[in-house]
């Protein structure tokens, strides 16, 4: 989840307040202090929050309002969560998934005190309220997000599922690529492909430059979700070659796919969840969490690096 970046919900997973009854990095009130505030509604559905605006607290308070009857999450879970958040400022939403779909959340204590802490020992299928100021969600990126570092949010989750790992179902031989060099290739894969593992394959070698971790190159490529066989991005169909640096800024299989192939070449790599959109998906591209990705690629050039001053 920190990298889908879903609205406003993401950034509370770099926080350092703590939740639920145990006191930790940040002090917490009793359940009590949320009793003016009243969740109802069935399961599944976006609940009816009452009480919310106007309701002010300095500390981490978190509350169950409905217990589940699944599995207990425990720290390194990922949990499939909707949710609702509010500025009690005005008593407006300001971020709900009910309208879109449920995001993943990786349950890490440490990273994450404030979710993780309250949603911990909570089981699958229950409901949570926490509130906290902003700027224990936030932290110095408060104020970037619109709020007062003291104006307090209420968030109302359902834990809806523990994510699972897909199995994989094929591999990079079960993808075909067709297409004249610099043309938008066409890409047919069996259905429902999920790969263990980053594979890439050469289709036409280049005679340029031999790529490296840390280079920048420009490229054009078509991105294929393998679970669908849909086209989630292409460059070719915008027109405008895209330029990537091969690091940890883009995902991971893409780099891993390209470093060690000549400049000119046409590559192909199939990447496994695990280093792609991970447990978290890309809802925005409707990507489901677990899903491999397919990409062919054009490597076009690699740019000079500009000089040192």
């Amino acid at each position: 989840m920190r990298r889908l970046l879903v609205g406003l919900f993401v950034s509370v997973l770099t926080l350092t307040a703590c939740g639920g009854d145990s006191e930790g990095s940040a002090s917490t009130s009793p359940a009590t202090s949320l009793s003016g505030v009243t969740v109802s509604g069935d399961s599944g559905e976006e609940p009816t929050v009452e009480g919310v605006k106007g309701f002010e607290t300095s500390k981490v308070v978190s509350e169950t309002v409905s217990e589940g009857d699944g599995e207990l999450v425990a720290d390194g879970d990922t949990v499939n969560v909707d949710y609702v958040l509010y500025d009690a400022s005005t008593g407006k939403s300001l971020q709900t998934t009910y309208d879109t779909a449920e995001v993943a959340l990786p349950i890490d204590e440490t990273e994450d005190p404030l979710l993780a802490g309250s949603i911990i020992d909570s089981k699958i299928g229950g409901r949570l309220i926490i509130a906290a100021p902003a700027s224990d969600f936030y932290g110095d990126s408060a104020q970037t997000a619109g709020l007062s570092p003291d104006d307090t949010l209420v968030l109302v989750t359902e834990l809806v599922s523990k994510f699972a790992a897909p199995k994989p179902t094929g591999t990079i031989s079960d993808v075909t690529v067709t297409g004249p060099p610099g043309k938008e290739p066409s890409v047919e894969a069996m259905d429902d492909l999920f790969v263990a593992r980053t594979q890439s394959k050469v289709l036409r070698t280049g005679k340029g430059v031999t790529l490296r971790a840390g280079d920048s190159v420009e490229v054009d490529y078509v991105g294929v979700d393998a679970r669908t066989g849909e086209t989630f991005d292409s460059s070719y169909e915008s027109g405008t070659p895209a330029t990537f640096t091969l690091d940890d800024a883009v995902i991971k299989g893409f780099s891993q796919g390209l470093v060690g192939k000549k400049v000119g070449s046409r590559v192909l790599i199939t990447v496994p969840y695990s280093a792609g959109y991970g447990p978290e998906g890309n809802p925005q591209a409707k990507i489901e969490g677990g899903d491999s990705l397919i990409f062919v690629i054009d490597i076009l050039s690699k740019p000079k690096a500009a000089p040192a001053n």
